[in-house]
């Protein structure tokens, strides 16, 4: 990892992400976890949640981490009242299937694992992100040590860019990927994708899901059978 990052040190990195955005001129403001900055070093449960950056509107305060409820639950967002936004009612529903796994309550398990950005610059969408290429060999020093100093057993991504870099963190850490799934989810050629992988007696499962924000998988009928099967592999990474 970079020198100029001390990966223990919440001030440090959260240095180290202000200096990438004032060189690259962003003006969007950004953000990180999602969670508390403790989940990023010692989460109470193996599960790590990856978007790939902030969308919408400009945010006047650049914050590292949420110390208080997660705003998935906790936040009015899009005019609705807390934690009943589209959005956030899909990612209830995953962390209820998570935590049913785990015995634990999704408000539990997401205030007690890592909930993220991979890259912190806010921009209206992914196309508009100014600096893509070095927003991104940026996070990647971020989430490469992250990787290799906590393990996770869950790994979920909303983007097949995301999906990719944790692959590629995963694999030079040493995981070898065993079991792959690549199929549609049951709305139009839309697909999913789990992939497994072991390192000694260490299991880590990435997942990745369309973005929920768009593809309302969880109170679809015809995306039951997919997500039967993503509920079952989970579930034996879990273990």
């Amino acid at each position: 990892m970079s020198t100029d990052i001390n990966f223990l040190c919440k001030e440090s990195l959260f240095a180290f992400i202000q200096r990438k955005y004032d060189n690259l001129k962003n003006d969007m403001g950004w953000d990180l976890l999602f969670c508390r900055y403790e989940n990023m070093l010692s989460p109470l449960y193996p599960v790590a949640f990856f978007g790939i950056n902030p969308g919408g509107g400009p945010c006047d305060t650049n914050a590292i981490s949420v110390e208080s409820e997660c705003a998935y639950y906790s936040e009015p967002w899009k005019g609705c009242e807390e934690g009943e936004a589209p959005l956030q009612q899909q990612m209830r529903a995953l962390y209820t299937m998570i935590g049913d796994e785990l015995g634990v309550s999704y408000k539990q398990l997401m205030d007690g694992s890592l909930m993220t950005n991979y890259i912190p610059a806010r921009s209206r969408n992914w196309h508009t992100l100014k600096g893509k290429d070095e927003w991104l060999a940026h996070a990647s020093d971020i989430w490469n040590e992250r990787i290799k100093q906590v393990h996770c057993k869950l790994y979920i991504a909303i983007s097949k860019i995301v999906f990719d870099e944790l692959d590629s963190h995963l694999t030079k850490h040493g995981f070898q990927m065993v079991e792959k799934i690549n199929e549609q989810i049951g709305w139009g050629r839309v697909r999913y994708q789990i992939q497994r992988y072991e390192r000694g007696d260490q299991v880590s499962l990435l997942v990745r899901l369309p973005h929920l924000s768009t593809y309302k998988i969880f109170s679809r009928p015809a995306c039951q059978p997919a997500m039967d099967i993503i509920k079952r592999e989970i579930s034996k990474a879990l273990i």
